[in-house]
């Protein structure tokens, strides 16, 4: 129900944007939130994945209601999901009971154009390592990682 007849509650969209933006404006007191994004902006410099969801707040504000059911109506369509059930299940039976409930959702959507997204500071040539100063911390955290194939290749997994 809700991936096929969504309610677009402004209320609701509201509270969640609130939740979002609030996180968002405590990033800087969570040393781990921000190994991770700094880490993750790093290792996909100069691809799709870099930017990210949301560049930042500043950005997220100017998301009204109207653009995600924009969004919705042009992407949200079979071709571009993928349905993926985790737990205790017999997959031939899980795979009959969605298939019947997803009959109805149809359409084909706009193909989407993916932008790579680089950031000069975090180019594949420049530090290896990546401080990010946070005298207050009570801890630090560690992101360690190496290049690997990326997700299209046939070598990935």
């Amino acid at each position: 129900k809700w991936a096929l007849k969504p309610s677009w509650n402004p209320e609701e969209f509201q509270k969640e944007k609130t939740k979002i933006l609030d996180r968002w404006s405590h990033l800087d007191d969570q040393t781990s939130l921000l190994a991770m994004l700094g880490f993750q902006r790093r290792v996909s410099n100069g691809t799709r994945y870099a930017r990210g969801t949301m560049l930042s707040d500043i950005e997220l504000k100017t998301v009204s209601l109207s653009d995600v059911v924009g969004y919705y109506q042009a992407y949200f369509r079979p071709s571009n999901a993928v349905l993926m059930i985790v737990g205790d299940v017999k997959p031939v039976e899980w795979q009959t009971k969605a298939a019947q409930l997803m009959t109805a959702w149809t359409g084909t959507s706009q193909k989407p154009t993916f932008l790579n997204f680089s950031n000069p500071r975090l180019e594949a040539d420049s530090e290896v390592v990546i401080a990010i100063d946070k005298p207050d911390a009570p801890h630090a955290d560690i992101r360690l990682g190496v290049p690997a194939p990326g997700f299209l290749s046939s070598e990935h997994y």
